[in-house]
């Protein structure tokens, strides 16, 4: 089956009718599916006219991976220059429409979405097989839709029943062997949903959001929806706020639901889909269906919910995958350079090493006089981007950084990094814990695989992909020498942000480890018996991932986190009503995110209302965690003097350890008491 220029142009032109249409009226349900299918006909045309020589299923996924790139990195370039105002983003979508037809025609050929003649019988077993798949999924989707709760949370798995697990399991092991066998068409869909059913339990569970920072993000994107920009402007983020007001503008869908969406369920179509065609492409006669299981082995807890940096990972992902391949012979650089450009749109300090490992690849098409120099500099942006982006921001905001007194507490911190395993003597809970513990082995030995399974130059081609990942190892080293005294945000983000590097690491190796899984399958489950158990042996690991993936509460790794609440949503309310004034809020930082859900972006002073928060107001949550060791009125008198108000407001949460003890002694000073749905407790303070 194809489609000729003439009625790929047409469908075009009528769905941006239907599309526009439904906008104009306000009707989600017909502008929504118009403009769905308009970004398959756009990712059809981009596939057919940049990677002719692909097969169509390839074609399409390489073509969607450049288009959602395409889309972050224009949107950020509209958003810098001007804004994402209506007329901008119609301007885009308009302009992107026109281009997909021009690419069509380019294409000199059928824009092909599957080969004519009958479709080959599918053989029973694996018509079984994909029952399986889909009954054992949708029975753990039931479970999830089931454990959906606006409660204060620490996990997901609190709210979801244990069985969610032996469906997810079944699941597995049937998909294992749908993808081992390769004789249907329905490996990779099935592949994908069950991605989407592992990447979507925070989305499910969560009734109102986990964490911090996605509620930033959102707000960010609500603003921009209703304003067109958001001041001050930055230099970052801009390619996940472009792809959700892009899609929120000509979708009319809510926008907070394609936030929530946007990273796991982008991560759960693309990434397996690429790991399959890249695979194809280097082991075409070996099970290469099973390179879809890579991305889903390694933990992905960067992906769960939507943040800059799991965006700005997944960008990175398509770029090492572009690099791989473009490296292998197999494609044009279009993969590697989309990739890069919306890493470094999304976020710099993902984007910066990604346009190294781009340069390193780089450097072997480059004039023989130039090839150094481009490596060179591919290598010194891995190596010295982050600690040099830090340092800068440091000094821009009046910190000069020191360098550590104890650098060896360095090399011994990436030695900590690697997972710890204690065994507990419970299987169940042990088993996920002792898969993250090796998974960092099993990085490397999948990339050695991959390296050493043919000649040279299958060595070349993972060869800028490795030495990426190694020079990050340098790059954590050199950030954990610098200290950052009194730096606030910059302190406070250098840290965490040294996991991440070895978190891009991970991205960086995915395509060998994709490889890599191939060839060891290949060799290792020949026998009946050997592939059973290689199936049950990833079912298990693929379960296991998925369980240490998210916030757990169990003996090993309590959570220390906690969900917004309903009870907190509403006490933010509250207080918003029962000022008289100017208020600051002393509360934990799920108080601080629903602020910012409910009453939006707060500093202070120029506003009537401050949130302490770590990161936001360090000086606030001082005051707030004096509160929370001995609430006394003195303290809450000190804290209004500091920020010149007359009010108050301590927000205690039951989920607190001692917040019983705290809500009694807080009771006798407090000028009034407020109980919200007996699980917060408000106390008021006035001068």
């Amino acid at each position: 089956m194809s489609l000729s220029f003439t009625n790929y142009t047409t469908a075009i032109l009528a769905l941006l009718a239907l599309n526009l249409a439904g906008i104009g009226l306000g009707i989600p349900l017909l502008a929504a599916p118009a403009a769905a299918l308009l970004v398959l006909l756009q990712a059809l045309a981009v596939g057919a006219a940049a990677f002719p020589k692909q097969e169509p299923v390839q074609r399409g996924a390489y073509g969607l991976a450049v288009l959602v790139c395409w889309y972050a990195t224009a949107g950020a370039i509209v958003y810098a220059l001007g804004d994402l105002s209506a007329s901008a983003v119609f301007t885009l979508w308009l302009a992107t429409n026109a281009g997909a037809a021009a690419l069509a025609l380019r294409a000199k050929k059928l824009v092909g979405i599957g080969k004519g003649g009958m479709l080959p019988r599918t053989p029973l077993i694996d018509v079984v097989l994909t029952a399986i798949v889909a009954l054992s999924a949708f029975a753990a989707a039931v479970m999830l839709a089931m454990g959906r709760t606006q409660d204060a949370i620490q996990s997901p798995w609190q709210a979801v029943s244990p069985a969610f697990f032996v469906a997810l399991f079944a699941a597995a092991v049937a998909l294992v062997a749908l993808l081992a066998r390769g004789r249907t068409r329905a490996g990779l869909p099935a592949a994908v949903l069950v991605a989407a059913l592992a990447l979507s339990a925070a989305v499910a569970v969560y009734g109102i959001g986990y964490g911090y920072d996605p509620f930033i993000h959102q707000k960010a994107e609500e603003t921009i929806l209703s304003q067109g920009v958001i001041h001050p402007k930055t230099p970052y983020y801009l390619g996940q706020y472009a792809l959700v007001t892009i899609a929120a503008r000509v979708s009319l869908l809510p926008y907070l639901a394609l936030d929530r969406a946007l990273v796991p369920f982008g991560f759960a179509l693309l990434l397996p889909l690429l790991a399959a065609a890249f695979a194809r492409t280097l082991l075409p006669r070996a099970p290469w269906r099973i390179a879809v299981l890579a991305p889903l082995l390694v933990p992905f807890g960067a992906y769960i919910s939507t943040t800059p940096t799991g965006l700005a990972y997944l960008f990175a992902a398509l770029g090492a995958f572009g690099v791989a391949a473009w490296r292998a012979g197999a494609l044009p650089p279009h993969l590697m350079l989309a990739g890069t450009l919306a890493a470094l749109a999304t976020h710099p300090l993902v984007g910066i090493p990604t346009a190294g490992l781009a340069l390193i690849a780089a450097a072997d098409a480059a004039r023989k006089e130039h090839a150094f120099t481009v490596r060179a500099i591919g290598e010194v942006l891995i190596i010295f981007g982050v600690p040099v982006a830090f340092l800068l921001n440091a000094l821009r905001g009046g910190t000069v950084p020191v360098w550590t007194d104890a650098p060896l507490a360095v090399v011994r911190g990436l030695a900590d990094a690697w997972p710890r395993f204690a065994p507990t003597g419970e299987l169940p809970l042990d088993l996920p814990y002792l898969w993250r513990a090796v998974v960092p082995a099993l990085l490397v030995a999948a990339a050695l695989i991959a390296w050493r399974i043919n000649d040279g130059k299958r060595r070349r081609t993972f060869t800028p992909i490795v030495t990426a990942a190694l020079l990050l190892l340098p790059a954590y080293a050199g950030l954990g020498l610098l200290r950052f005294p009194e730096a606030g945000d910059v302190g406070a983000a250098a840290f965490p942000f040294r996991a991440r590097l070895l978190e891009l690491a991970a991205v960086f190796l995915l395509p060998a480890v994709s490889v890599g899984l191939v060839a060891a399958y290949e060799k290792l489950a020949r026998a009946p018996l050997a592939r059973l158990t290689a199936s049950g042996v990833l079912a298990a690991a693929l379960v296991a991932s998925v369980y240490v993936s998210y916030p757990r509460l169990d003996r090993i790794e309590p959570s220390k986190g906690y969900a917004v609440s309903a009870s907190t949503v509403a006490a933010v309310h509250w207080i918003a009503r029962a000022c008289h004034g100017p208020y600051v809020v002393l509360g934990n930082q799920t108080v601080a995110a629903a602020a910012i859900r409910e009453l939006g972006f707060v500093s202070f002073p120029g506003i009537p209302f401050a949130y302490a928060n770590e990161s936001g107001a360090p000086e606030l949550n001082d005051f707030f965690l004096k509160m929370n060791n001995t609430p006394t009125r003195t303290t809450a008198l000190e804290a209004m003097d500091a920020n010149g108000v007359d009010e108050l407001f301590f927000v205690v949460n039951d989920f607190w350890k001692n917040s019983a003890r705290i809500a009694e002694t807080a009771a006798q000073e407090a000028d009034d008491v407020i109980d919200v749905d007996g699980k917060v407790t408000v106390f008021v303070y006035r001068r």
